[in-house]
């Protein structure tokens, strides 16, 4: 006799359907019937001490894999507690699904068990946040919310998925999602015509530079190469909270100080780029930007106001693919060749009393020498990972290793 199918079971099948293959989580009793449906499929359930930690988890996942990163907790406190983490995957532009358990649809109101308004909690940190209105929405809400959080500008995703919801049998499945669900939008690419208008723009500066979001550290790095050697202007990714103060951009804080043109390519004009103010960029300089959020492009405007030359809602993939072309078609190069070796020697500097200084306690190592030592360690290892917290030994390690792999804390300045 073949065992009952439940809510949960068609919430696995999207599971396998969307390629997921690990869920960082911590068990709870709201969350237990996925638990059952999961056991016997090739999907690892890896379990963490702390809600916060299955999040952060997801979030290191996300940003080393490219994929959407799975975080499931239980409701209530289990909730509250993941919750915090969620800023950090939100300022790093991280592709995340919390899931979390939530008390019965058929006890809300009357004081159920851990009932709280989880979706309400978390939407100021989620692009969304909604709770499943019933088993047969399950699989579409689940399909929807990572959608969600790789459309645009990625960021983190809530999911509240009600007990009886995943515990009761399952009917005829939803194509659509729940009622309350929002709808997923896209923007439209960068028409070649605007990318040209860009790169005429940079190429007809004597200094330009163009900075990129958290996302050009580590998904599109080799892309983001492959456009400054086509504009033959530096591009520069940035994640550190430090902003242009990264210690691993060296001294970029200093010529870019000299820039008369700047492309903010999905970048927030925040405070790690000092909001675009003098004397971290020159009071004259002009600003371009491509974001994928309207109310980025309308903050900049209020920032920088008529600096701000021109200003396009796209995504940053088609973006960069638009950019790249562009410049194959716009012929003339920056018009100070010695511009992007000398933003490059810039940003490779380190001084040189660093691998030789000594400290100034006895019988302590130097930062500075012991991060050679590490250095030596992470050469040995190609496919190394390297994760750095904050704290000013993390400044040492930002400025001074290198690996095919980093995770630092992001522009939320802590995880």
């Amino acid at each position: 006799m073949m065992a009952e199918r439940l809510g949960a079971h068609s919430l696995v099948d999207a599971f396998k359907a969307q390629g997921v293959n690990s869920i960082f989580t911590l068990s709870g009793n709201h969350i237990m019937p996925i638990f059952d449906a999961v056991i016997d499929e090739p999907i690892k359930l890896i379990h963490t001490r702390h809600e916060a930690a299955t999040v952060h988890m997801a979030d290191a996942y996300a940003r080393l894999s490219g994929k959407v990163g799975i975080a499931m907790v239980t409701g209530g406190p289990g909730h509250a507690n993941a919750v915090s983490a969620l800023y950090t995957a939100a300022m790093a532009e991280s592709p995340v699904v919390l899931l979390s358990g939530h008390a019965p649809l058929n006890q809300l109101g009357k004081g159920a068990f851990q009932e709280m308004s989880q979706a309400d909690i978390a939407a100021p940190l989620c692009k969304a946040s909604w709770t499943c209105a019933g088993p047969q929405y399950l699989a579409a809400d689940f399909q929807l919310a990572c959608a969600i959080a790789q459309s645009g500008r990625p960021g983190p995703v809530h999911l509240s998925l009600p007990a009886d919801a995943l515990e009761s049998p399952l009917p005829n499945a939803s194509a659509t999602p729940s009622p309350s669900a929002p709808k997923l939008t896209l923007n439209a690419p960068l028409t070649s015509e605007k990318a040209q208008s860009i790169v005429t723009q940079l190429r007809a500066a004597q200094k330009p530079v163009v900075i990129v979001g958290p996302r050009g550290c580590y998904r599109y790095a080799k892309q983001l190469h492959a456009l400054s050697k086509a504009l033959g202007v530096p591009v520069i990714a940035t994640e550190s909270p430090r902003g242009v103060g990264d210690p691993s951009l060296g001294a970029f804080a200093e010529v870019l100080a000299q820039s008369d043109c700047v492309l903010l390519l999905e970048k927030r004009l925040d405070f790690t780029l000092k909001f675009g103010n003098a004397p971290t960029f020159k009071a004259d300089a002009r600003f371009m930007q491509i974001d994928s959020e309207a109310n980025e492009l309308k903050r900049s405007q209020n920032a920088l106001g008529s600096r701000l030359e021109i200003a396009l809602q796209a995504d940053l993939s088609s973006s960069m693919d638009a950019l790249l072309h562009a410049a194959q078609s716009v012929p003339t190069k920056p018009q100070d060749a010695s511009w992007l070796p000398w933003v490059n020697e810039a940003i490779a500097y380190r001084p040189n009393t660093w691998s030789t200084a000594t400290s100034k306690t006895p019988n302590h190592a130097h930062p500075g020498r012991a991060m050679l030592a590490l250095q030596a360690i992470l050469d040995s290892h190609p496919d190394s990972v390297l994760v750095i917290d904050g704290g000013e030994i993390g400044q040492w390690a930002q400025a001074c290793l290198h690996a095919p792999n980093r995770v630092i804390n992001g522009v939320a300045g802590s995880s």
